[in-house]
C-alpha cells in the first residue's frame, strides 16, 4: 500500500484501528509498531 492514505482511529492506551477506505485492516500498537488484523497476526502473506 505504498503511497495510499489510510485513516487511525484511537481505542486507547495506545492502540489504534487502521482503515483504508471504509475497510478495517487491523490494529497498531504504538508500543511494538506493529500492525495485526482482527484475529492478531502479525505475520504478512507475501503474494
Amino acid at each position: 500500500m505504498i503511497d495510499k492514505h489510510v485513516g487511525l482511529e484511537e481505542l486507547g492506551d495506545r492502540i489504534w484501528r487502521v482503515y483504508y477506505r471504509q475497510k478495517m485492516l487491523g490494529y497498531f500498537d504504538e508500543e511494538t509498531l506493529r500492525i495485526q488484523d482482527e484475529i492478531g497476526r502479525l505475520k504478512r502473506n507475501n503474494v
